[in-house]
C-alpha cells in the first residue's frame, strides 16, 4: 500500500491483484488442486491486464 502514495495507484492495484494468480499456481502445484477451465480463464485475463497496464 506504501507504493501507491510513491508511484502510479494503477500500476499498484494491477501489481496488488496479481497475488490471486500465485495463490492458484501455489494451489496447484504444491496442493495438487484441481484447475478447471473457469479458473484457467480468469486467471489469464488477469495476466492480460497486468501485461496491458505494462506493455505500453
Amino acid at each position: 500500500m506504501l507504493v501507491t502514495r510513491l508511484d502510479k495507484v494503477g500500476e499498484a492495484a494491477i501489481l496488488r491483484e496479481t497475488y490471486t494468480v500465485f495463490a492458484a499456481l501455489i494451489g496447484w502445484y504444491f496442493l495438487r488442486e484441481s484447475v478447471g477451465p473457469y479458473r484457467i480463464s480468469l486467471l489469464v485475463l488477469l495476466l492480460g491486464a497486468v501485461i496491458f497496464e505494462f506493455g505500453g
